[in-house]
C-alpha cells in the first residue's frame, strides 16, 4: 500500500504511520465480537450522520433568505435534506457480491452465434443484443471496417499477388475449413 502512495506522490496526504495504523486496526478489530461491533460502531455512525445532517441543514438555513414567497420551498428543502442525509442502510444484501465471479455471469442474455467458433467461445456463445465489440490488433494485422474493403495478399509459395475483398477472404477460410 505504501508503494502505491509513494508512486502517486501522495506521501504528504497519507503518511506511512497512517497506513500502518490502518492495517493494525484491522488486526485489532478481529478481537471483538461482530455483534458488539455492529451495535457500537453502528450507533456511533448514526449519531455522527445525524450531526452532519443537522450542520448541513443549519448552514443552508442560515445562508438562505426566508420570506413569505419562498418559506414553503425552504421548509421542503430542509425536510428533504434531513430525510435523505439521515437515511443509512447497514444491510449489505442488495446487489451482487463484487468478489464472487459467479454472481456476475450474464446467463439471461440471448446470444447470436458469430459464425466463427473461436469468437463464439471467447464471447461465451456469440454476440448479445446491443453489444459493441471492438477487436484490436497492431498495424497491418488484418483489421478492416467492412465486408467490401479490399486487401492485397501475396502467395508465399509462388509469389503471386491478388486483391480480394476482406469478406470473400474470410469466407474462403470459414467455408473451406
Amino acid at each position: 500500500m505504501w508503494e502505491l502512495v509513494r508512486i502517486k506522490a501522495r506521501q504528504e496526504e497519507l503518511s506511512q504511520d497512517v497506513i500502518t495504523a490502518l492495517y493494525n486496526s484491522k488486526e485489532t478489530l478481529k478481537q471483538y465480537d461482530k455483534q458488539w461491533l455492529d451495535d457500537n460502531v453502528g450507533a456511533w455512525i448514526k449519531v455522527k450522520n445525524v450531526e452532519s445532517a443537522f450542520r448541513k441543514a443549519l448552514a443552508y438555513f442560515k445562508s438562505t433568505t426566508v420570506n413569505a414567497e419562498n418559506a414553503s420551498e425552504v421548509v421542503e428543502n430542509l425536510k428533504h435534506m434531513l430525510s435523505t442525509d439521515m437515511s443509512i442502510d447497514f444491510e449489505f444484501a442488495s446487489g451482487a457480491d463484487f468478489f464472487d465471479a459467479a454472481a456476475h455471469l450474464q446467463t439471461r442474455l440471448a446470444r447470436t452465434p458469430s459464425g466463427y467458433p473461436f469468437i463464439d467461445k471467447c464471447l461465451k456463445g456469440g454476440w448479445w443484443k446491443g453489444m459493441l465489440a471492438a477487436f484490436l490488433s497492431g498495424p497491418k494485422a488484418g483489421k478492416c471496417t467492412s465486408y467490401d474493403a479490399e486487401i492485397t495478399i501475396r502467395n508465399k509459395k509462388n509469389g503471386g499477388v491478388k486483391r480480394i475483398s476482406i469478406g470473400k477472404f474470410h469466407d474462403s477460410f470459414r467455408y473451406n475449413s
